[in-house]
């Protein structure tokens, strides 16, 4: 590995993608279309319909039932990581890659498995579950830059050698998990209010001792006017939690896992970047993905079995063993309660002290595809008085 980095930092990238990757390989999109400028197939017209037809017909290749055995991409040092181009790596095993720069998404399928990130955060999902890890994409135009990591943790598929700007990898279809996924994942879509319920029964208030509030607007689904948007998760303020929550209230875990996230380097943005985050919510009428991450102030994410996930936002520290990969227990402190990501946390006052928490099934909102009602039940019922 240090052969591999120390060549990756000598080397730079040179030239575009081969003609030919890979002999008889055909690209293939499976599940997502790839960008027209990364696949010529896709674009036609009348001049292309003559051409074909002036041909004599020629049998068409025959599409490789298995990917090939290695893979040769570009590779390059960014700020001492070693990252791989991620369009040529999907190219070669017939997957596809889907940037949206709008909503600060990227989203890639390779091996028969979906893995997204979020432009500019580190975190990585493969099929709705997080990995632990630093995944953070690098995107330069077109071309779209992932920590070796993600071979390596998310594929697993190891690195052979590193020459003249390229790496070769060798597929494989082994994988490593966060946590362990349910066997029978469930279809969030199809579930009633009552089987959510019971699907989150197991987990416990993330601060001790505090009941749901009842107030709409700390509830999942309540509009929030200054960002275009709507809430996503469960806010804990005192006076509607029947607890005095301040900075020095513990933030614990809901049920045991592997924290996928924990932003101990968080830094408050200055007032003018957020007002021009807040400036583009309103222009596109939305929040997008990546403003929405930033929002969220210093943040812990544990992901636990079952494909379920918590988000633990605007924090005012984490705390201390709270790192990527550590596996903690139902109870455990993860931080203490903030208002990072705020108006006032950029303020820097101690306004507005709250916990915001997110519950998320497989990459989706518990609540997704519930009415506010059932929303409300399902909470009742997951926050239980006896738990407190």
């Amino acid at each position: 590995m240090r052969t591999l980095y120390a060549i990756g930092m000598r080397v730079a990238l040179v030239g575009a993608l081969c003609a030919a990757l890979v002999s008889g390989c055909a690209q293939e999109t499976t599940e997502m279309p790839l960008d027209p400028a990364t696949n010529p197939g896709m674009s036609g017209g009348e001049s292309a319909v003559k051409q074909r037809a002036e041909r004599p017909i020629e049998p068409r290749p025959e599409v490789p039932s298995r990917p090939p055995a290695a893979v040769d991409v570009p590779a390059k040092a960014v700020n001492g990581t070693l990252y791989v181009a991620l369009r040529p790596l999907a190219d070669q095993v017939g997957g596809s890659v889907a940037h949206d720069p709008v909503e600060g998404t990227i989203e890639a399928a390779i091996g028969g498995h979906r893995f997204s990130w979020i432009v500019g955060a580190p975190v990585l999902s493969r099929d709705g579950v997080f990995l632990p890890g630093d995944f953070t994409p690098v995107v330069e135009g077109k071309e779209i830059w992932v920590p070796l990591a993600f071979v390596r943790d998310g594929l697993r598929w190891p690195a052979q050698t590193a020459e003249g700007g390229r790496i070769r990898l060798a597929v494989q279809n082994a994988t490593v998990e966060a946590a362990k996924p349910q066997p029978n994942r469930p279809a969030l879509a199809t579930l009633r209010a009552a089987d959510v319920a019971a699907y989150l029964q197991h987990l416990s208030p993330p601060i001790r001792g505090a009941r749901l509030s009842s107030r709409a607007s700390h509830l999942p689904g309540a509009p929030r006017s200054y960002r275009e948007g709507v809430h996503e998760g469960i806010d804990w303020y005192s006076g509607y939690t029947g607890v005095a929550i301040t900075r020095s209230t513990p933030v614990v875990a809901m049920a045991d896992g592997v924290v996928v996230r924990a932003d101990r380097a968080y830094r408050e943005m200055p007032k003018a970047e957020r007002d021009r985050l807040l400036a583009e919510c309103r222009r596109l009428g939305r929040t997008p993905a990546h403003i929405l991450d930033r929002l969220r102030g210093r943040t812990v994410w544990v992901q636990h079995d079952g494909g379920l996930l918590t988000r633990y936002a605007h924090l005012s520290a984490v705390a201390d063993g709270i790192d990527v990969g550590a596996r903690v227990k139902r109870g455990q402190v993860l931080g203490y309660v903030g208002n990072s990501g705020t108006s006032s946390g950029v303020a820097g006052t101690d306004e507005d002290l709250h916990l915001h928490l997110d519950i998320l099934v497989y990459g989706e909102p518990f609540w997704k595809y519930l009415r506010s009602d059932e929303i409300r039940l399902v909470l009742e019922a997951v926050f239980s008085p006896e738990k407190r």
